[in-house]
């Protein structure tokens, strides 16, 4: 767990190969919100021990940032609590791909694992207050899938955001603060509208 700025945290999963995303959460000792989970049960049930570790409890929000099953197959442990957030797209596209994972690698163990798009959806921009932050939801248009969002904390200066690239052994840009231009087919934004990122991981 990284802290990355008062009450915002980044759970980092160290590289070593495919479906490993990084997540993060905020909050304070009375609410949080988590943004994405994880591929396996196993995975989803560290990010929660890290969230309670951290002081919070467990989220009443969850913001899925895409469909892919390594930033959603982890919803399930975090419900009943949680509501699930993602833009309108994200939900339609998840619920065709199912088990997208299961069929990519049958082998793996990801435990239990249920389809869980998001119950509460939205078309351009979301806005929701956790813990005193705001934090806005944007669709920046079809960028890594159709129903891509960006978690913006604009007191806080940072942004989260789906995977926008991907190489052996290197993920992309997950949470960050450093200003780069962004092109619309490389990364979630529109032509080369400035965001905020920094390194690897995502």
């Amino acid at each position: 767990m990284v802290t990355l700025a008062p009450r915002v945290h980044a759970f980092v999963q160290p590289d070593g190969g495919w479906c490993l995303n990084n997540a993060g959460f905020l909050g304070d000792a009375d609410e949080s919100l988590l943004v994405d989970t994880a591929a396996t049960e196993r995975r989803a049930l560290l990010l929660r021990e890290a969230v309670l570790a951290a002081g919070l409890p467990l989220p009443r929000t969850v913001v899925s940032t895409h469909h892919h099953g390594d930033h959603t197959y982890g919803n399930g442990v975090f419900l009943p609590e949680a509501r699930i957030v993602g833009h309108e797209n994200c939900r339609a596209e998840q619920l065709a791909a199912g088990h997208q994972l299961h069929l990519i690698w049958p082998q793996t163990d990801f435990g239990r694992v249920e389809i869980l798009p998001p119950s509460v959806t939205y078309t351009d921009r979301l806005t929701v207050h956790v813990a005193g932050i705001e934090v806005r939801v944007i669709h920046p248009g079809t960028a890594h899938t159709t129903g891509d969002s960006i978690v913006h904390l604009p007191e806080q200066g940072w942004s989260s955001r789906a995977t926008w690239s991907s190489r052996a052994g290197r993920r992309s840009c997950r949470w960050g603060r450093s200003p780069v231009r962004c092109a619309r087919s490389t990364c979630c934004a529109r032509s080369t509208r400035r965001r905020w990122c920094r390194g690897t991981g995502g």
